[in-house]
């Protein structure tokens, strides 16, 4: 033993820094953890998250005749099963299949059946 009657708490300091630096390590580890799961959370999050918010919907009423508005009706099914099975899409919002639908629309296909509607057999 020694004359130092402060020796014990020199040895307790240097355990508390070796402590303190594991403690700052591990939160250090933790952060990195946190912020990579967040990262993954947004890139993941646009398969759960509607193309677009409902606030810039244009609502417009159209009309069709029933066995075609049934057809639609199908369509959609078919469509949202095809999103969850094939590309694991969820919360499917039928305002994005309208619009997507709208957007695929080909004109010359479009006036094409209107005239094959119009045109007397």
């Amino acid at each position: 033993m020694t004359d130092n009657p402060f020796e014990d708490l020199e040895e307790l300091d240097e355990e508390t820094e070796e402590s303190e630096d594991q403690v700052a390590e591990d939160v250090q580890i933790q952060e990195e953890r946190d912020q990579s799961a967040e990262v993954k959370d947004r890139e993941q999050s646009w398969e759960n998250t509607p193309g677009f918010p409902f606030e810039e919907c244009d609502n417009r009423t159209f009309y069709a005749r029933k066995d075609i508005m049934e057809t639609l009706d199908d369509t959609i099914f078919d469509v949202e099963v095809i999103l969850r099975q094939e590309h694991n899409l969820k919360d499917f919002k039928t305002r994005e299949f309208y619009d997507a639908l709208i957007r695929s629309a080909d004109e010359n296909k479009i006036a094409d059946l209107i005239k094959q509607q119009r045109k007397p057999d």
